[in-house]
């Protein structure tokens, strides 16, 4: 089958460091990204300084490993670097809202000189039960977009999600609509390839086990 309709798989293991920090590596399939993950909680809402938001800050680097035409195997187009701040905010018991603003250095290995792209994360959560929840997100590139392909496919759209979330014992488990043709931080920052208005979309099924001793 084509690269364009293989299944997307990303697969990744963290480790709490402390309380606040939780660092991951994980890899995707999707250009045979090497992802790994930093994320350190500031501040929760509420909690001892009374907050009204939750602040959090998560970085990515990512090595794409594979074949590029031209291009050596540690080349420095194929490193990049992303930076997230998380501002979330509870509603009451049932809804929470996120802003998110990022950036991503070198958005794209098959472009010379792009400049940093920047997006603004949206997101929300409303529960419906304390197992069920509705989740959505939305993440509009506000400057540096440049225009690319990843498999073959024209990225030309801001990435956007949503779906259903179903919470059990030590599990999370997501079914999910997007237009995204990435799945690591650096591919899904940089845009999806699906109109939405043109009934184009992607399912997706994510599964989060939390382990603790």
């Amino acid at each position: 089958a084509s690269d364009v309709y293989k299944r997307q798989i990303y697969i990744s293991l963290g480790y709490a460091i402390t309380d606040r920090l939780l660092v991951a590596l994980g890899r995707s399939n999707s250009a045979d990204n090497v992802e790994l993950q930093a994320r350190y909680g500031i501040a929760h809402q509420g909690g001892v300084d009374g907050w009204p938001i939750g602040v959090s800050v998560q970085t990515s680097f990512n090595f794409v490993t594979q074949e590029i035409p031209n291009t050596a195997r540690f080349a420095g187009e194929r490193f990049k670097a992303t930076g997230q701040l998380s501002l979330t905010h509870q509603v009451g018991d049932r809804t929470g809202l996120a802003v998110v603003p990022g950036v991503l250095f070198n958005p794209a290995e098959d472009v010379d000189g792009e400049p940093v792209l920047i997006t603004i994360g949206l997101g929300g959560r409303y529960r419906f039960t304390r197992q069920l929840s509705v989740i959505g997100e939305w993440a509009p590139i506000v400057s540096g977009f440049t225009r690319t392909r990843t498999f073959g496919n024209d990225i030309r759209f801001d990435t956007w999600g949503g779906g259903l979330e179903i919470a059990t014992a030590g599990h999370v488990f997501q079914i999910v609509v997007t237009n995204s043709v990435g799945l690591t931080s650096d591919q899904y920052l940089r845009g999806g390839d699906m109109d939405l208005f043109e009934g184009k979309m992607r399912l997706g099924f994510n599964i989060f086990r939390v382990l603790s001793w």
